[in-house]
C-alpha cells in the first residue's frame, strides 16, 4: 500500500522533482487530491515564514505544488534573487504580482535574517490585510548555506518594460501607454510555449533630453548568456507630448517591433533553441489589438 506521507516527506526532503513527479502521475484521482490538499495545508501553514530554514520549507513545498497543480487556488511561485542592494523572497503568480510576504533579508557570517517585510493581499486569503514595511528590530540570524529559489517556476511575460525620464509630459504620457501594453501582454503572450533559451526582453523606455541621439533612435544590447535575455533602449522624442494618441502608439509599435525584428536577428545568429516565429507573430498580434482599441475609443469619446 501506498504511504502519501512517506511520499511527500521524501520529497520536500531530497527535492528531487523529477522522481516525485513519476510518483505522483501513478496515484489514482483520490490519492493525488490527497497529496494536493496535505501540500496546500503546509502552505497555509508556512506562507509567513519567519527564517531562512522555513523559506526554504516554503520553496519545497511550492516546487512540489508545481507539479501537482493548486486545484482552484492561484498558483504562486516562491522566488529568491539579489536585486542589486540586498537578497529579497516573494511568492508570485503568473503575471509577476506579489502576494503574501515580501521580505528584505541580510547575510551576515553567522547566516541569514529578514530585516523588513510587507504582506500583499491574496483572494485565497481573503482575511489577510495588505501591510505596510514593518522592520524587525530583533533580526533572527539562521546558518544555512543560502536562500532556495523554486526550480519549476512559471515562465513570465518576457516583454519587460521600464520608464526612465526626466522630462514629464513626455513621461507620464509613455508610463501610461506602456501599463496598458504591459496589461495585455502579460494575458495574450504564451512564455511557456516560445522556449527557455530567451527568458527577458527587457526594454528601457528613454524619455530623457539627449543631444547626441536623435529622437527614436533604438539601441539593442548584447545577449546575456547569464540572465538570458537582451536589454534594449527606445528613446522618445521631445514632440511625442503633443502627437495625438493614435500617432504615439503607432510610434510605439513599430519601434517596438523594430526592436523585436533586432532581436530575431540576433536569436538566429546565436541558434538559440527559441521560437521566434511565435513569439514575434504574438506581439505583433497584441500591439495590432492595442492600436485599435486605441481608434475605437477616440470615434466614441463625448462629443464625438
Amino acid at each position: 500500500m501506498i504511504n502519501l506521507k512517506e511520499i511527500l516527506c521524501s520529497a520536500k526532503t531530497t527535492g528531487n522533482l523529477d522522481a516525485f513527479k513519476t510518483v505522483f502521475t501513478g496515484l489514482d484521482h483520490a490519492e493525488q487530491e490527497s497529496v494536493r490538499s496535505s501540500l496546500l495545508s503546509d502552505f497555509d501553514l508556512h506562507h509567513n515564514y519567519r527564517d531562512a530554514v522555513e523559506w526554504n520549507l516554503i520553496v519545497r513545498i511550492c516546487e512540489l505544488l508545481g507539479v501537482t497543480g493548486w486545484g482552484q487556488r492561484e498558483r504562486l511561485d516562491a522566488r529568491s534573487r539579489f536585486n542589486g542592494d540586498c537578497w529579497q523572497t516573494e511568492f508570485i503568480n503568473r503575471y509577476g504580482d506579489n502576494r503574501l510576504k515580501f521580505a528584505f533579508w541580510t547575510k551576515r557570517k553567522s547566516g541569514w535574517g529578514i530585516t523588513t517585510y510587507t504582506v500583499k493581499t491574496s483572494h485565497d486569503f481573503p482575511r489577510l490585510e495588505e501591510t505596510d514595511w514593518q522592520r524587525i528590530k530583533d533580526v533572527v540570524i539562521v546558518d544555512v548555506q543560502g536562500l532556495m529559489t523554486q526550480r519549476n517556476y512559471q515562465r513570465q511575460c518576457p516583454v519587460i518594460m521600464g520608464v526612465i525620464g526626466k522630462r514629464k509630459e513626455v513621461t507620464d504620457i509613455v508610463f501610461n501607454l506602456k501599463r496598458e501594453l504591459s496589461q495585455l501582454f502579460n494575458h495574450r503572450l504564451e512564455p511557456e510555449i516560445y522556449g527557455e533559451a530567451l527568458e527577458f526582453l527587457f526594454l528601457s523606455l528613454n524619455c530623457i533630453e539627449h543631444d547626441d541621439v536623435p529622437g527614436g533612435q533604438l539601441a539593442v544590447g548584447l545577449f546575456s548568456q547569464k540572465k538570458r535575455s537582451f536589454e534594449c533602449i527606445l528613446y522618445f522624442p521631445k514632440e511625442f507630448a503633443g502627437w495625438d494618441n493614435n500617432l504615439q502608439k503607432k510610434y510605439f509599435r513599430d519601434k517596438l517591433m523594430a526592436v523585436v525584428d533586432a532581436v530575431g536577428e540576433q536569436v538566429k545568429k546565436k541558434n538559440l533553441k527559441y521560437n521566434y516565429a511565435k513569439f514575434r507573430k504574438d506581439v505583433e498580434a497584441v500591439l495590432d489589438e492595442w492600436r485599435v482599441s486605441s481608434k475605437a475609443q477616440s470615434v466614441l469619446k463625448p462629443g464625438g
